[in-house]
Order: C-alpha cells, then sequence, then structure tokens
C-alpha cells in the first residue's frame, strides 16, 4: 500500500501448505492469482489460488489429469479473463508430458490447451490469440515459436540451437526479448532473427577479419574463480558485422547447437573456447581443451578437425593458443595433462589445419608440470612460453628449442614486432600474493629485461611497430586496464582503468583496435588512443537472479528493468 516500503504477512494455513515459489500476479490491488504446488497432498498437486479481497481469503482450483506435476511456472495474465501457465508432469525426475493451461474466466475455471510430448520452456501471450513460447521441436531443436490461436499450434519463427534461453518477453508482436544468465537478446521482426543488446560473458579472445567482421570467443570452467561460481562448464563463439556494436551467437557448447552449427558427431564441446584465428578471410579456427574446429566458410559454420582421443598413455592434449606463420604451416601450443602431471607440448600442421602431429614436446621426463599459454611468429621465427617460466624459439633449422630461463613465475603471453623486438608477461594472483613480470628485448631473444610493472597482471600485448604498443590485463582488485607505450615498453601510460573486470585479449585490424575480457567487456578504439566500451554493462546478479524472480512474481516489471539497463525499445 506504500509501495513496498512495509510489508503485512497476509499467509493463511491453505498458504503456509503451498510451494508458492513459481508463480504470483495481481490484476489490481484486488484480485490476485497465485501458481504453485500443494505440499499437503502427497500427489503434489497443482494448484491456483485466487484472491478478490487483497489476500485476506483465498479459493483453490485443483489438478488432478496427472498425478504428479514436476513443475508449474510461467503464470500470464492476459487481460481482465484470460489466464495462461505451463506444467510439465514427472516420471521418476524426469518430465515427460508439457501442458498449456488456459482460462477464459478470470482463473476460476481451467482448460488444457496444448499437450504435447515436445518440452515447452516459457510462455509470453500478447492476446487471447497470440503468444510466443520458447521450445523444443523434434525437427528443429530448440526454437522461439509463434502461436495465433491461442496456443493449440505453434509455427516455428527462430531456430536457437543454442539451448540457453531462460524466459522470452514479447512487448508486440514484432518486438521480444530473450534473456539468459549471460545475454539479453532482441528481436524487432516478430522473433524471426534476434541481436544481443546486453551481454554478462567472460571473453578469452577476439579476432577480426576487418574493421566490422569479427569474432569474440570464451567461457568458463566449472568451479569457483573471482568470487563467482559456475556449476558447469560452457563455451560459446560469437560474431558482429558492425565492428563490435552488435553481437549474435555463432556457437555454444550445447548438444543442439552442436549438431546445428558444428554437424552431428562432433564431441568435447562442452569447454570454453581459448583462441579464435584465422589465416585469411574464409579459414578459421577454434581452440579449447578437448577440440579443434575450423571454419572454411567465414565462421558460418564449423567442423571438427581433431579430436581429443586419449593414446595409450591416457593423456589429455589441452590447447591454449593458435598461430600460423601462411595459410598451410601453423601451430597449437598447450600442455598434456595426466590425472595428477602435465608436459608442455607443440602440436603442428602442414595442410592447413587438415592434420595436427606432435612437433614438439618438454624433453625432461622428471618435470610434468609445465605447459605452454601463448605463442607468437614474426617471419620464420617463433615463440611460446608458459608454466614455470618456460620459453621456447623457433627456428627452421634447430627446430623448437628450450631458452635460457628468465623467471621461474608462470609467463602469460609473447609478441615480437619484428624479429628483433620481443615483450613476454607474466606473473599471478592468488588469496596469498600478487606477482607482475614484464621483460623486453631489442636482440632477439638472446638478452631479456625486466621493467618495473607491478600494479598489473597483463594477459595480451600488441605492438603496432617497434615503439608503440599495447598491454591489457588487470591490477589485484581484478578491475580491468589498457596500458599504452610509444618508447618500446620502457614506460607505459594508463588509457582505460578500473573496469569492472579483467580484460584477456586485443585485437588491432585495417586502423582499429578491440579489446575483450570480463563480465561481457568490449572495447574498441579507431584512433589507438581513446577507447569505447561498446556494450551495454549488465550485472551478473540481477540478470541471473533477480530478473528471473521478478518476472515469476509480475510479468509487467520487465519493462521497468528493461529501462533500468537502458535497453531501448
Amino acid at each position: 500500500m506504500n509501495c513496498g516500503e512495509t510489508w503485512f504477512n497476509v499467509s493463511t494455513p491453505k498458504l503456509a501448505a503451498l510451494d508458492m515459489n513459481h508463480s504470483i500476479q495481481f490484476l489490481d490491488d484486488q484480485t490476485g492469482i497465485i501458481l504453485g504446488i500443494n505440499l499437503d497432498n502427497k500427489e503434489g498437486n497443482a494448484v491456483i489460488l485466487r484472491t478478490s479481497d487483497g489476500g485476506q481469503n483465498w479459493d483453490q482450483t485443483y489438478f488432478d489429469d496427472f498425478w504428479y506435476y514436476g513443475n508449474v511456472k510461467n503464470l500470464q495474465v492476459v487481460d481482465d479473463s484470460v489466464f495462461y501457465f505451463l506444467a510439465n508432469e514427472l516420471c521418476g525426475q524426469e518430465p515427460i508430458d508439457y501442458i498449456l493451461y488456459t482460462s477464459a474466466d478470470s482463473g476460476r475455471n481451467w482448460a488444457v490447451r496444448n499437450h504435447s510430448l515436445n518440452p515447452i520452456y516459457s510462455i509470453n501471450f500478447l492476446n487471447s490469440s497470440t503468444g510466443f513460447a520458447y521450445i523444443e521441436d523434434s525437427l528443429d531443436g530448440e526454437i522461439i515459436a509463434q502461436s495465433t490461436d491461442g496456443g493449440l499450434t505453434w509455427q516455428k519463427k527462430y531456430e536457437i540451437g543454442s539451448g540457453s534461453v531462460s524466459n522470452i518477453f514479447f512487448l508486440s508482436e514484432k518486438v521480444g526479448f530473450m534473456f539468459n544468465t549471460r545475454t539479453l537478446s532482441k528481436s524487432v521482426d516478430g522473433g524471426k532473427s534476434w541481436y544481443i543488446t546486453a551481454i554478462n560473458y567472460p571473453f578469452k579472445n577476439t579476432f577480426f577479419i576487418n574493421n566490422i567482421y569479427g569474432f569474440a570467443c570464451g567461457g568458463a570452467t566449472g568451479g569457483c574463480d573471482m568470487g563467482h561460481c559456475q556449476p558447469s562448464s560452457y563455451g560459446n563463439l560469437f560474431s558482429t558485422l558492425d565492428g563490435g556494436k552488435t553481437w549474435r551467437f555463432i556457437s555454444t557448447n550445447s548438444r543442439a547447437d552442436v549438431q546445428r552449427n558444428f554437424g552431428r558427431g562432433v564431441r568435447g564441446l562442452g569447454w570454453p573456447f581459448n583462441s579464435c584465428y584465422f589465416i585469411n578471410d574464409v579459414t578459421g579456427f577454434l581452440i579449447n581443451e578437448r577440440t579443434i574446429l575450423r571454419s572454411v566458410n567465414s565462421g558460418n559454420s564449423w567442423s571438427e578437425v581433431y579430436e581429443n582421443l586419449a593414446d595409450s598413455s591416457s593423456y589429455n592434449f589441452i590447447k591454449n593458443d593458435i598461430c600460423f606463420t601462411d595459410q598451410q604451416h601453423g601451430w597449437i601450443v598447450g600442455a598434456q595433462v595426466w590425472e595428477d602431471s602435465s608436459e608442455a607440448v607443440i602440436y603442428a600442421t602442414e595442410n592447413a589445419g587438415d592434420n595436427w602431429q606432435l612437433a614438439w614436446k618438454y624433453p625432461s621426463t622428471d618435470l610434468y608440470e609445465f605447459d605452454l599459454q601463448s605463442c607468437h611468429f614474426v617471419a620464420e621465427t617463433g615463440w611460446a612460453v608458459g608454466s614455470g617460466g618456460l620459453v621456447v624459439k623457433y627456428t627452421e633449422q634447430n627446430q623448437w628449442q628450450i631458452q635460457p630461463s628468465i623467471t621461474d613465475l608462470p609467463l602469460r603471453d609473447i609478441f615480437f614486432s619484428d624479429e628483433q623486438h620481443g615483450c613476454i608477461a607474466g606473473g599471478y594472483l592468488n588469496d596469498q600474493d600478487f606477482q607482475s613480470k614484464v621483460f623486453l628485448t631489442t636482440n632477439a631473444g638472446k638478452d631479456w629485461g625486466e621493467i618495473k610493472l607491478d600494479r598489473y597482471l597483463i594477459n595480451d600485448i600488441y605492438f603496432s611497430d617497434s615503439l608503440t604498443g599495447w598491454i591489457v590485463g588487470h591490477d589485484k582488485n581484478y578491475r580491468g586496464t589498457i596500458l599504452q607505450t610509444v618508447d618500446g615498453g620502457e614506460h607505459w601510460s594508463t588509457q582505460v582503468e578500473n573496469l569492472s573486470a579483467p580484460l584477456n585479449a586485443l585485437h588491432f585490424k585495417d586502423g582499429y583496435g578491440w579489446a575483450v575480457g570480463e563480465n561481457g567487456l568490449i572495447l574498441r578504439t579507431d584512433n589507438w588512443v581513446e577507447w569505447i566500451n561498446e556494450k551495454i554493462q549488465l550485472p551478473l546478479v540481477p540478470l541471473g537472479i533477480g530478473l528471473f524472480f521478478f518476472l515469476k512474481i509480475y510479468t509487467g516489471l520487465i519493462p521497468l528493468l528493461l529501462n533500468l539497463f537502458d535497453v531501448h525499445v
């Protein structure tokens, strides 16, 4: 009664026996509907409670069509008379039936409108006849569909493939939104096409074919890091056609998307993509811990060219970075991993990625805790760096050779502007310590000098010539930063600092530059001095938890939240 400033408990024994964590909506200050599960009933029937006196008294309607409903959700109040909600029946722990219920008398009586074996995950009705749904079709996989007969039949509007939508909402027959814990996507053509308007995503790498067409990839491995916990591993590829202003999904690691975008039978995609790399305008590569993917049509579709099968020693090839010297010859650096040990390895291709063979591995049999994190070639000379201060160099005459140690700290990236001038960055940050190292060479790696740059942990390096360069990373509080040098790395000035999260990668092309990182950070420059944040900052907690909590309480709050996040419709 005072805009939520104070609250009164109107619960009754009837309400106490109800699992109410599903949906609640009020038509006005007196008339409201609650959708839930009756916990007093051992069969757990779905139940609708209706009040016409502001919650003092509640009438109830039970649904006995099935012996147990595993979930009820998406209560939709279309107008004063027409309501909808979704339910599914469980067999054990698995849903086996999906039911769309409708009421034409303000929730007093209900009827089954659609009963399907295909999953219906989310609905949104604009009126008694027109509605949209996120469903799984037996032929097309997961799709956005439209109904013009009140949910009786559905027609496909858009094939999602990614399997990552939590909810949908349409403002009109043209304008709609898809939500999940990492992205907000918008359609302006009735769901036929979608583009990402807000994103909260851990980007690991970016690559642009030209100044408008580019890619960004990343993901996360299950576990906890930087105070956030991720229950399972995932990885995705995004593309942009306007220089990074808007982005769309190209691929994800869900089973549906593996079949749609990568071809059937592709395995090992439930891992973050560590690098995306194109050797020309049409041929590109994606790598993660389990597989190597290649595109021969500018990133529109991908196929597996290396499957991570364990050999007789039962190792796994962890792939961290990829580089090519020409369109035929390329290298991938990483580690061969056993249960409790690993050794640094380099794989090579001589036929544009058709085949990959072991080209080098750490020679010692005593030390198994090495890996390689980064590789870079200039002319015919190659470099790779990794854990334990490991530095290896490639020449055609000597192949890959370990170089004299310059530190025992882990090295994260290496870049050479020409055969003489190079830069290496390394260090670590954990709960106990923060260490950062940056080294420079002006004589092709014969000598490396350390420079003082201990405020930041550097993740990526780029030099446009021997004097001008950029580095990205973060401080000990995980605040992202971009630094520039104009004297070959001896001194660095801050261009961007105090970003919401670390930056992980840089890429420059055709006079433009991009930097990507955690929390969906995407920055762009067209003058190499000023950086524009091209994304809408969308905090993880409101999108992942709060947004859908409010969606279930009252769908009318969605326009308010869109305005809060500055998403224009």
